[in-house]
């Protein structure tokens, strides 16, 4: 039985290449607006700031930590998923407006989906206590 939507549809080619291209030309965007910042090589040579090939794609990039406003604090908080849904945890460094390191902090959330996953990092930033 064919069913619409699912791996071997004849569409999901063409519809993954409108989702790249529209992809592409945002990253593009993020570049030119400074928002990305492209990766130099040796002798100056400036490295694509992405590349496409069949189902996947690689962004490059140069991550520049900014402090928060005054009185403000700065969360970062990233996390590993062993599966959706599968064994997960999250953590993060909280730092002030003056860079200086405030607390790390580190939660395991058991066996959770995606969902579950991005909203316990969410809460972690809002509980956060100086």
């Amino acid at each position: 039985m064919y069913s619409r939507g699912s791996q071997g549809d004849q569409l999901s080619p063409l519809l993954f290449c409108l989702a790249e291209n529209v992809l592409s030309r945002n990253i593009l965007k993020l570049v030119n607006f400074g928002y990305l910042n492209s990766i130099i090589g040796p002798k100056q040579i400036k490295v694509p700031s992405h590349i496409s090939y069949v189902d996947d794609a690689f962004i490059f990039y140069k991550v520049i930590w900014k402090t928060p406003p005054r009185n403000w604090i700065k969360i970062n908080c990233d996390g590993p998923s062993l599966g959706n849904p599968g064994s997960s945890a999250c953590g993060g460094i909280a730092r002030d407006y003056d860079g200086r390191f405030l607390r790390p902090f580190a939660h395991s959330l058991g066996v959770s989906n995606s969902l579950i996953f991005k909203l316990s990092k969410f809460m972690s930033q809002i509980e956060y206590k100086g």
